[in-house]
């Protein structure tokens, strides 16, 4: 546990207004700061932010209460998960009081060996020949693949989850993380020679992963299942990295897939991302229309790419 004085200084130490700016498109309203609800759907903002009072109120379904309340309802986070993340953005250090510190909850499990999977795909990727000249056959420059930490999947059944296991990771959480899946034979890689491209949360931390194979077989490309990291419905590519770009010129840009969202980046077209193998869903949208009103669809001109954009439509 922690005490009241140091909650009240990690909130006196935030904006609550420019926090909740990350999840919701606020203007000023008067003393207070108004925009659509993230917990329901309207068409008239009622969603409202007091940056004296450090409180946000919805009076459409009632929701209200602090900082620390609005991540929790927004993330689906527990109290610990928003205090360490709170704490780490104001720059306070935690004294935990009254016994133990609380054992990591699942969420943070899964996070260590994917932030750990994920320095293995980096790793993997800078001793491949084969993977490394085939994004630069696609045409990415050496910042890109850093910038986006492009990875490779090795040609094995076990690299990954013997590597994970080295570094102290159950093979239950490396299950329940999406990274690998049980057969007869028991637990095998889920990716396997295949470029990996990390999908991040709006903090920046690796969730999933999607991996595209080098060569003809199928299927082409394979995202990880849904984990209580992550939920592909609801996930959109490079949405941390187009944020801030999406609010400042005031629409998003939508692609088929990675390497069209990844290749707008990096000529300057930073308002892009993409869904993860679905058509635009609803949920995509609700989260896309917290940062804008205006979405282009940039898919491609085959049969396919119409396809797809009437669906999305």
């Amino acid at each position: 546990m922690v005490d009241d004085a140091t909650l009240e200084e990690i909130k006196n130490r935030l904006d609550i207004v420019e926090l909740i700016s990350e999840y919701v498109s606020l203007k000023r309203s008067g003393q207070n700061h108004k925009g659509l609800c993230p917990f329901h759907s309207e068409n008239t903002p009622s969603f409202m932010v007091n940056s004296a009072k450090q409180i946000y109120h919805c009076f459409g379904c009632n929701a209200g209460g602090d900082v620390f309340g609005f991540l929790m309802k927004h993330d689906g986070l527990t109290f610990p998960e928003v205090l360490e993340l709170l704490a780490k953005r104001a720059g306070v250090t935690l004294q935990l009081t009254g016994g133990k510190p609380a054992q990591r909850g699942l969420k943070d499990t899964l996070k260590s060996a994917t932030a750990e999977a994920l320095r293995f795909f980096e790793h993997s990727l800078a001793a491949s020949t084969g993977a490394a000249n085939y994004l630069r056959e696609r045409g990415l420059a050496p910042e890109t693949i850093k910038d986006f930490r492009l990875g490779y999947a090795p040609n094995g059944w076990h690299a990954l989850g013997e590597h994970l296991r080295k570094k102290s990771h159950q093979n239950d959480a490396v299950l329940k993380a999406g990274l690998s899946a049980m057969g007869q034979k028991g637990a095998y890689d889920i990716f396997r020679h295949r470029i990996i491209f990390p999908i991040f949360d709006m903090y920046g931390d690796p969730i999933a992963f999607g991996g595209r194979m080098i060569g003809d077989e199928q299927p082409k490309y394979l995202n990880s299942p849904d984990t209580p990291l992550f939920k592909k419905r609801s996930t959109l590519y490079a949405m941390g990295a187009a944020r801030d770009a999406i609010r400042a010129s005031g629409e998003a840009i939508v692609t088929e897939g990675y390497l069209d969202a990844i290749m707008c980046h990096q000529f300057g077209i930073k308002n892009t991302v993409a869904p993860l193998g679905t058509a635009l869903t609803e949920e995509h949208i609700r989260l896309l229309k917290r940062f804008t009103e205006r979405v282009v669809l940039l898919f491609d001109g085959d049969a396919a790419g119409v396809a797809a954009a009437r669906r999305s439509l």
